[in-house]
């Protein structure tokens, strides 16, 4: 009975956030009709906590990462992006002796929700160097998604700040990793 009651309202909220992104949508294209597409740039400094988790032990490192975005604007409140972050520092493995660096390449969508707060949401690859006394492989590729919510500050001349405060995650067959953070970005 209660598992029924659970698929009632998961299937509820499902169809209640359906409607509401069809509804965004059309709003969106009667908007921006008459929008050019334009060339997104941003360059970005941040500070995360960059964590592993193997066999049921972790570890975790906060440090200063890199982050840009490249892509277009397809609409006023619309972009398509790939979105590069690498962190320079390295994170210990809990149960062996190696550590790795982590650079994720995600393809992203980013909206702009309301004037300049905007959500973006991606998937794609992370790379992991390792390095240490006990290393099987000198690189990995995996399986990443990450999403970040942001405000675009007041415009500098021509340049754009905004603050972001993001979640990436990537997975290997040994582990898992994830880097949670606050970053600046300018936009050119």
């Amino acid at each position: 009975m209660k598992t029924s009651s659970r698929q009632r309202v998961l299937s509820c909220v499902v169809l209640v956030l359906v409607l509401s992104w069809f509804a965004t949508a059309n709003s969106l294209m009667a908007e921006n009709r008459d929008a050019g597409i334009k060339p997104v740039v941003r360059v970005g400094l941040g500070a995360g906590i960059g964590g592993t988790e193997v066999a049921g032990e972790t570890n975790s490192q906060i440090e200063i990462l890199f982050t840009g975005q490249l892509g277009l604007s397809i609409l006023n409140r619309v972009a398509l992006l790939i979105d590069l972050q690498y962190q320079p520092f390295k994170v210990e493995n809990p149960v062996r002796a190696e550590a790795f660096q982590l650079t994720y390449l995600l393809g992203s969508l980013e909206v702009t929700i309301y004037k300049d707060l905007f959500f973006r949401l991606g998937f794609g690859s992370a790379h992991f160097s390792w390095s240490g006394a006990d290393v099987w492989v000198s690189s990995e590729k995996g399986l990443a998604g990450g999403f970040a919510f942001g405000w675009g500050l007041k415009k500098i001349s021509k340049l754009k700040p905004a603050l972001e405060v993001f979640l990436r995650g990537a997975s290997v067959p040994e582990l898992s990793a994830t880097t949670i953070g606050l970053q600046a970005t300018i936009a050119f």
